[in-house]
């Protein structure tokens, strides 16, 4: 039940009626049109998503859409229409503070986690999990990692 509620909000193509002037760069009372509206699938503000995020178009394509110009003889104009969207971080949001991996610090510039971390020769570090970590091809570096092998002093 609940999760039914959920993906009637969830950020998807929804029907938006949309001003054909406005979408084809047209002046109303230079150029007669109908319909001067019509409806099309859109994701722009159509869909919940976390604050920090927006539903914006993954995929969109264009729809052959019957219109009468001044003349009588009907013809045909492309309007976007979005076949799939996503929620998508919004541009230039940067929260305040937010949770880090141990070691990690949160800094506001670069709006990530920095890894104050330093790692001991042959360890690399991994930025992201913030951990000291081996590189898969690296037998000494494993085997010190199992405990099968020391760490030596100069290291």
């Amino acid at each position: 039940m609940i999760n039914r509620e959920a993906s009637k909000a969830r950020c998807k193509p929804r029907d938006t009626v949309v001003d054909v002037y406005k979408e084809l760069g047209l002046h109303k009372g230079i150029s007669l049109i109908f319909p001067e509206c019509v409806l099309v699938q859109r994701c722009e503000n159509n869909g919940c998503c976390h604050d920090t995020q927006e539903c914006k178009v993954d995929v969109n394509q264009t729809r052959n859409v019957s219109m009468l110009f001044i003349t009588p003889t009907p013809a045909f104009r492309n309007i976007s229409m979005d076949k799939s969207c996503s929620c998508q971080n919004k541009p230039g949001f940067c929260p305040e503070s937010y949770p880090c991996p141990d070691g990690g610090l949160w800094d506001s510039v670069t709006c990530g986690c920095q890894c104050k971390k330093r790692c001991p020769f042959p360890f690399v570090l991994d930025r992201i999990k913030c951990e000291c970590s081996c590189l898969v091809t690296d037998r000494k570096c494993l085997l010190i990692r199992k405990g099968k092998r020391s760490l030596e002093p100069d290291e």
